[in-house]
């Protein structure tokens, strides 16, 4: 009866009433489809089938709901207008659109499912198949002003997620019911659930039902027993390991499907902890014996793997190509290889590996699943995609959720457990309480304290207010530091700056840990008036900042020379965090509490990577505005500041830029360009740094303004406004109005020469040499006019700033080693795809740093 989750499919139709029976079905549509997306030179196609639905309701201009369809036919029970999607379309106007999946359904492009024709079975192609389908329809149906937006449920859910991630042109968002997105080639989690949400008693009983299982297995007697208890056929003789392996997996399969649809769970419980039932094992037995009409239960895994050979195109021939996805792309194979499983170990992952070579040959090995299960995770993040505007649902008692997304990744990208649910049926629910998860997300995240932005650095110390001043100011303390924790010949300290606020602080509660980034710490920055400030009072913590080596106050050498910013570095930044806490969870007696760390921007990474590698000292952390996905060739940090300024602001500044350049061309044209810009008359236009120079200190005077939300509206009024002047003239106005200097001296040389100095000043930050050899040396995060039409010109390439880490640092910086930085940046922190959990990454909506 129906998909209770056996491993070849995740989902199974929903239970359709008398009354769902009324409704009329959608007519039959067909798509003509590329066989091979890839392949420029196979133009074979197939018919693809879709409905659409809504057009009722729909409205000229309204948005499209696409409901990508999974590893199933896309038949009646799916097309009931009760479930959610249709719902939803009705009440927004939209127009409703069913796809059903390449080799699925009437939707299978080839003969047969020969392992041949099953290469044409891969994620990739689904997702391309989603594409172009988008494409062909946009343009059938004139709908160019229509706003897409995914919805999927298990298996399809997970391709709603990537095709938001992949295809974010096409597509304003995505709807993901019990998606198992994070992919694993051994998913014990599936039954670690199951048996969490039957309780401890129920599980212990079942672990005693396989317990006596396995006895009986060892002797022919016992195994004469088990037929019997069982209602095996007497062909299960005990002796082959598949056969022994296959029963194990029906019978714990059968409980995990009734907890996955919640089909029962009671009756489970309440039978597996009744002692009148007999033995645990025969208790286990008759939930999936009683009833039963077969004469005996055929346990050949010989004659299942035979079913699955076979390559017929049949109605029921779903499960061999949902094999062959498992085992070619995200695997998911429910394991009982945990210490103490309550199913006993007989499920281990060797025995899908091995059958995936019975059914589709020696060349899938378990090698090679690995290897599509670690290529999947790495192309679409596993549990953390890079996506925005996608809501990701999944029922409490659902055994995937193990695999799904259970918390928020992003302020636009919202998670819900849904309270005694189960896989997807939030889908199908009709009752107005059930989907109200979809329509009412809510994070409400408080962020810091406004820190503008330097080009040199992230960010800067919070304005602090008058009665900020007066308020009591927290001491000085001090920290003995080692200047490098990886040599253990070297035992130079140095002396660590922080501070304390405890006036909130009760005994046992928690500490919260600032963490100060590439700027001097300051006092404000655990003041009451501060979010973690707020916090801190909220829950009696202790309040603490710790000033970052290099920067203020805690400088370890006595200059910054190259040689000595070698003990700058991401690893000996975090390890002092480490130290700091051991040694003031020691001098505090605060070992029963909970740490929590605390950054913004640059310190935001820190907080993140911290949690990451440290998670045994901080349970959590808070990232604001995080920049976590170090990149070298940064374009979307000015990308985003497009977009904040609109197309309008955009194409003014692209035509004042395009107007410098041409003014550049010549020497009268640099001689305008000087009295426009107020440039001094050393720039005569011949060097390029300089011209580099001035594109950038342009282009990131507005993007600082954008960062920090400071007159965004002034500044697209005042571009916009063609009484201003020619756009270049309106362009210069935002910079040089106000000025009190004689002229900008935009020389290049002497900007570099000023970082080259050594000199340690313990209060100044400005010259930022410390940061920028950290940009050179750790993650770059160049921000860049590398995009094809930026509108802020093609004077600030890559190049630009790798000239730039050589000239400061010397001639071993160079381009080839700032990328393997930032490529061992990535691989030891994850990029984009962190390690992490229970951290909160807090973003403007307008900030340009987003974008990493």
């Amino acid at each position: 009866m129906g998909r209770p989750t056996d491993r070849y499919g995740f989902i199974r139709p929903p239970v359709v009433s008398t009354d769902d029976q009324l409704y009329e079905k959608p007519q039959d549509h067909w798509f003509d489809q590329r066989l091979d997306h890839f392949n420029k030179t196979d133009d074979r196609t197939f018919k693809q089938l879709y409905y659409v639905y809504n057009d009722t309701h729909y409205k000229p201009g309204g948005p499209v709901f696409l409901f990508l369809f999974g590893e199933n036919a896309m038949d009646e029970p799916y097309t009931n207008p009760n479930t959610y999607w249709l719902e939803m379309a009705k009440k927004y106007n939209a127009l409703a659109i069913m796809l059903e999946h390449r080799y699925y359904g009437r939707s299978v492009p080839t003969p047969d499912l020969s392992t041949q024709n099953l290469k044409y079975l891969t994620l990739e192609l689904a997702l391309k198949d989603a594409e172009q389908f988008i494409l062909g329809m946009t343009k059938k149906l004139s709908i160019e002003g229509s706003k897409w937006v995914v919805w999927g449920l298990s298996y399809s859910g997970k391709l709603a997620v990537w095709f938001r991630e992949k295809y974010p042109n096409l597509t304003v968002g995505a709807i993901a019911s019990s998606a198992p997105v994070g992919s694993t080639n051994n998913c014990t989690g599936y039954l670690r659930v199951a048996a969490e949400v039957v309780g401890k008693e129920c599980s212990d009983n079942i672990r005693k039902a396989n317990y006596e299982m396995e006895d009986l297995l060892k002797t022919p007697e016992g195994v004469v027993k088990l037929r019997k208890i069982l209602n095996l056929c007497d062909s299960f003789d005990g002796k082959n390991i598949d056969d022994i392996r296959y029963l194990a997996q029906l019978l714990a399969m059968n409980v995990g499907g009734s907890v996955q649809y919640k089909a029962g769970i009671d009756y489970i419980i309440k039978h597996m902890n009744d002692p009148s039932g007999g033995t645990p094992l025969e208790r286990y037995a008759s939930l999936h014996v009683t009833g039963q009409t077969v004469p005996c239960n055929n346990i050949k895994h010989a004659d299942y793997i035979k079913i699955l050979q076979n390559t017929t195109v049949g109605p029921n021939s779903w499960m061999r190509p949902w094999s062959y996805q498992q085992c070619t792309s995200f695997a998911d194979f429910v394991t009982s290889d945990l210490p103490n499983s309550p199913f006993g170990h007989n499920i281990p992952v060797e025995f899908y590996t091995k059958q995936c070579t019975q059914i589709f040959g020696l060349q899938i090995t378990a090698q090679t699943i690995q290897k599509a299960v670690d290529r999947t995770v790495a192309t679409y993040g596993g549990k953390r995609p890079n996506i925005t505007n996608v809501v990701l649902t999944n029922g409490s008692l659902d055994p995937w959720k193990a695999s799904g997304i259970l918390e928020d990744l992003n302020n636009s990208t919202k998670t819900a457990v849904i309270e005694g649910g189960a896989h997807c049926d939030d889908f199908w629910g009709t009752k107005p309480t059930d989907n109200q998860i979809y329509c009412e997300p809510n994070l409400g995240f408080k962020t810091f304290m406004g820190r503008p932005t330097d080009r040199y650095g992230f960010i800067r110390p919070p304005v602090v207010s008058n009665n900020d001043k007066f308020a009591p100011q927290p001491q000085e303390q001090w920290f003995d530091q080692r200047v490098d924790h990886f040599n253990k010949q070297d035992n130079t300290t140095f002396k660590q700056l922080y501070y304390i606020e405890d006036s909130y602080y009760k005994k046992g509660g928690p500490v919260f840990l600032m963490i100060s980034g590439e700027s001097p710490v300051e006092t404000a920055f655990i003041t009451p008036f501060t979010y973690m400030g707020e916090m801190a009072k909220k829950y009696g913590a202790l309040a603490v900042t710790l000033e970052h080596r290099y920067y203020g106050k805690s400088v370890p050498t006595p200059d910054l020379s190259t040689q000595n910013l070698k003990y700058l570095t991401l690893e000996v930044a975090l390890k002092d965090l480490e130290q700091f806490s051991l040694y003031l969870t020691k001098k505090l007696s605060l070992d029963g509490s909970k740490w929590v760390v605390f950054g913004g921007s640059y310190a935001g990474k820190l907080a993140a990577w911290f949690r990451e590698k440290y998670p045994n000292i901080a349970v959590g952390a808070i990232a604001s505005s995080a920049p976590v996905g170090s990149n070298m060739n940064c374009t979307g940090y000015l990308r985003v500041v497009s977009e904040a300024l609109g197309k309008e602001c955009s194409d003014n500044i692209r035509k004042a830029n395009y107007e410098m350049e041409d003014l550049l061309k010549t020497p009268e044209g640099v001689v305008k360009l000087r009295k426009t810009l107020n440039l001094c008359d050393s720039f005569d236009g011949k060097n390029i740094d300089d011209i580099r120079y001035l594109a950038q200190l342009l282009g990131m005077n507005v993007a600082g303004a954008v960062q920090n939300n400071m007159g965004i509206d002034q500044i697209i009024k005042h571009m916009n406004d063609p009484s201003g002047g020619t756009p270049l003239e309106r362009y210069a106005s935002l910079h040089v109005t106000g000025q009190t200097v004689p002229c900008n001296n935009i020389k290049h040389a002497d900007y570099i020469k000023s970082l080259q100095n050594t000199t340690v000043d313990h209060k100044s930050w400005c010259r930022q040499l410390q940061w920028t050899y950290q940009t050179c040396t750790s993650f770059a995060d160049f921000p860049t006019t590398e995009l094809a039409n930026s509108p802020f010109g093609h004077n600030v390439p890559v190049e630009y700033y790798v000239q730039q880490c050589g000239a400061i640092f010397g001639p071993q910086i160079t381009g080839q080693s700032i990328k393997k930085a930032v490529d061992r940046t990535v691989a030891t922190y994850g990029g984009l795809k962190p390690n992490v959990t229970n951290v909160v990454f807090p973003n403007g909506a307008l900030d340009p740093w987003k974008a990493s």
